[in-house]
């Protein structure tokens, strides 16, 4: 029971992290644009006195390398939680191979995610938040940030997956707790109904 706890936690923090990590990442890049649209006058006139084009680009790049530190973080200890996830799985669901592929699924998405998605989508996004001082034309920047939207959308349906199925074992695990719970309850009153028969005083049959 302990184990299946435990097990239910980790994915809690998975999904929970996953959740604030998107939010997070979305919230901080509204802030920016607010920021460039609606600033306050102190800093309307820094932007005015920057250029309101270099401003731009400053504050975008920072608000981007902010949600890529996040990003990676959370990421490698998303492998952390992911890797407990499929080694304790298998004691809380009594071996049931078809929920550990499910874990394991989840860890190897993670994974992909971690090695082969973000290190491209951050060294894209690091060369268009520059892109303004370069010398390529638009065809080449707009077909940079067309790869760089491919690779989120690759990421984001990577989340989507993960959610799923760690919404999917968070229930599976919920529902094997009630019958375990409900299979003890019924165990624990036949055997209070049996002690009760080789209880019972039959001395005055027996005479």
């Amino acid at each position: 029971m302990h184990t299946r706890r435990f097990v239910a936690f980790l994915l809690g923090v998975w999904l929970g992290g996953m959740l604030f990590v998107a939010y997070t990442t979305s919230a901080n890049s509204s802030t920016t644009k607010s920021i460039l649209e609606n600033a306050p006058e102190g800093p309307r006139r820094l932007i005015e006195l920057s250029g309101l084009e270099r401003s731009a680009t400053l504050l975008t790049y920072n608000t981007a390398e902010l949600n890529r530190t996040l990003l990676e973080s959370w990421e490698w200890f998303q492998l952390a939680i992911g890797l407990a996830v499929v080694c304790t799985l298998p004691f809380a669901m009594r071996l049931k191979w078809l929920y550990l592929l499910a874990a394991v699924i989840m860890f190897v998405i993670a994974i992909a995610q971690r090695s082969l998605l973000t290190p491209q989508m951050i060294g894209l996004g690091r060369m268009l938040d520059m892109a303004g001082g370069t010398v390529w034309t638009q065809d080449e920047l707009w077909k940079e940030r067309r790869n760089l939207h491919t690779l989120q959308q690759l990421y984001f349906a990577g989340d989507i997956v993960k959610g799923m199925i760690g919404l999917g074992l968070t229930g599976a695990l919920l529902i094997f707790r009630r019958k375990t719970s409900l299979k003890r309850r019924a165990t624990e009153r036949s055997s209070d109904k049996i002690d009760t028969v080789d209880d019972a005083n039959y001395s005055h049959v027996d005479r």
